[in-house]
């Protein structure tokens, strides 16, 4: 039979503060826990009359496992600290601690599919709207071993082409390495559905919307079906590839002769001028237009139906 030390408030001589009916606190001969911090009720049996006592009583941390303690011996002076500064009266309390018996730190695996999880959810928050952001793994993900706890993964960029992951329980970093990552930007452009061959006039079926990687040129790429839809294919598209504007003959937004209103972007303001169209064209293209003010002819993307920023005045051009 195990030896048993019986420990009151009196052995711990501890001032008593008053709460009410007696207490039974019985801790386990060996216990485990699987976080840094323990609770009484995770190493101990805790019983008496009055229910939200035995709530209370049960949810006092006795100890807190520093990085590389892997086991504790249970101190009856410390159960009788975290009673009494809770304000547990202490001379209704038994305490049943046997000798020599311990706590041990266990640990867990965090696995490499729920780490790879992490860090695409967050490194995929940064895309914007329409686009997202493909997160691929060249040396494959890591998994954690060891761990206290499965704890919070958080993630961060951590210089080109890798990612730091740390994992923290209870507010502590137990566990940090540098992940080798690929970031592939994705945008929801139109793609086709199936070949479509020069000649083609585009049906609603024929299309859908999807991620792919399409370039930092947005207007190069259309993000609505609508916008092809009834437009002629005048290059073969394949299937599951991005529509690209320059694959299609758009239905003309403009003509020669309409009025436009050109907008002039500058590092630190805007300016505006009345213009006007000298060729037609379609929403994204660029076009040659004429400032009225000026009489000059500049090039120009049409953003709107009559709306266009000017670009590098050489044809197909753009400001960098």
């Amino acid at each position: 039979m195990t030896p048993r030390l019986v420990l009151t408030a009196l052995l711990l001589l501890l001032p008593a503060v008053s709460w009410g009916t007696g207490l039974r606190v019985a801790v386990d001969e060996r216990s485990e826990v699987g976080r840094t911090t323990v609770t009484l009720g995770s190493i101990a049996e805790v019983s008496g009359p009055d229910a939200e006592l035995v709530r209370k009583v049960r949810g006092l941390e006795v100890h807190r496992f520093e990085a590389g303690e892997s086991s504790w011996r249970v101190s009856g002076r410390a159960v009788g600290q975290a009673l009494w500064e809770a304000g547990v009266g202490l001379d209704r309390v038994e305490m049943d601690i046997p000798l020599g018996a311990q706590v041990r730190r266990g640990t867990v695996r965090l696995s490499s599919e729920r780490v790879a999880e992490a860090v695409r959810e967050q490194l995929g928050r940064t895309g914007g709207k329409g686009v997202r952001i493909r997160v691929v793994f060249p040396e494959g993900a890591p998994a954690f071993k060891g761990l206290p706890a499965k704890g919070r993964i958080d993630v961060a960029r951590d210089g080109e082409g890798q990612a730091r992951v740390r994992v923290s329980v209870d507010g502590q970093v137990v566990a940090s390495r540098a992940v080798a990552v690929e970031l592939h930007r994705e945008r929801r452009v139109v793609v086709a559905r199936e070949n479509l061959r020069p000649g083609t006039r585009i049906e609603p079926e024929q299309v859908k919307l999807a991620y792919r990687e399409a370039g930092e040129n947005r207007w190069a790429y259309l993000s609505e079906s609508q916008e092809v839809v009834g437009s002629w294919v005048m290059q073969a598209i394949g299937e599951g590839h991005p529509v690209k504007r320059s694959q299609l003959r758009l239905p003309p937004e403009v003509r020669s002769g309409d009025p436009v209103t050109l907008v002039y972007d500058t590092p630190k303001l805007r300016i505006t001028a009345p213009g006007t169209v000298r060729q037609q064209g379609a929403l994204g293209e660029v076009l040659a237009m004429e400032n009225q003010a000026s009489g000059k002819q500049v090039y120009a993307r049409l953003i709107g139906s009559s709306k266009a920023r000017v670009v590098e005045q050489e044809a197909g051009k753009e400001k960098q």
